[in-house]
């Protein structure tokens, strides 16, 4: 049985060299700014939303034992959790310029969107789930995710949450392999015909609409049984569409 996480199966779709590289081949990237393959600051925003999911879970298992939440109990667990790891220039050269005044106000507005989402509703729900693990099987693989946050709507479908440290969207939640491996776990193991897949930006202001929500059905499972299918068989599931990453390769 073949143990395969999203992000090995994101890196392989993306690059079949990049998922070599780095699983296989275990190199480090040089991040090199120099580098015609840097790709920015991939690495800072994806510590981001693992710090993200650290603090979505800590909230929202709060809210499903009936405990309340402080502000100032997130703010310190967020400053901990992301700005005691990185430097403020890794951070906010990805964000804007460094200054304390930024900081705190960046702090702010992550923290006050978790209960800006939870008051967004009519009537108080809880969670069905959170930072809960996810098996998708196929064949000889299990495809592994870890779904951040869901809940069920006024119509009762159930809506899985990824929490992102942007702005606005930076696409389709239905084309993120992530939420789509996530969906077909549920729909399969649930026995749903369709569920909700969002997204919700954490540095959204005010005069943006933080959540885009798509819903996916179960003719999703056997487009993700295809592409676990050519990883499992080394082809190549999608065109392969190179815009350079922080790995130095031969593919241009």
């Amino acid at each position: 049985m073949i143990i395969l996480t999203v992000e090995e199966l994101k890196d392989y779709c993306h690059c079949p060299t990049l998922y070599e590289k780095k699983y296989v081949q275990l190199e480090k990237p040089s991040r090199s700014r120099d580098s015609s393959h840097y790709d920015g600051h991939s690495h800072i925003v994806n510590e981001a939303q693992r710090a993200i999911k650290e603090l979505t879970g800590f909230y929202f298992h709060r809210l499903m034992d009936d405990r309340q939440v402080r502000f100032e109990t997130l703010y310190h667990k967020w400053e901990s959790k992301w700005w005691g790891k990185y430097s403020g220039r890794d951070i906010m050269d990805y964000v804007q310029p460094v200054s304390r005044a930024n900081r705190v106000r960046i702090n702010t507005n992550f923290i006050n969107h978790l209960p800006k989402f939870h008051k967004t509703f009519h009537k108080p729900f809880k969670p069905i789930a959170v930072d809960r693990e996810m098996l998708f099987p196929s064949g000889s693989i299990v495809l592994t995710s870890r779904l951040e946050m869901a809940y069920r709507t006024d119509n009762d479908t159930v809506r899985i949450v990824k929490f992102l440290p942007s702005r606005i969207s930076p696409g389709s939640p239905d084309r993120d392999l992530e939420l789509l491996a996530q969906a077909c776990a549920w729909m399969l193991h649930n026995e749903e015909d369709r569920v909700e897949v969002a997204y919700y930006c954490m540095l959204s202001p005010d005069e943006y609409e933080p959540f885009t929500v798509k819903t996916v059905d179960k003719t999703l499972i056997p487009r993700l049984v295809r592409i676990m299918k050519a990883f499992q068989e080394r082809e190549l599931p999608i065109p392969e569409d190179c815009n350079g990453c922080e790995y130095i390769c031969e593919v241009t």
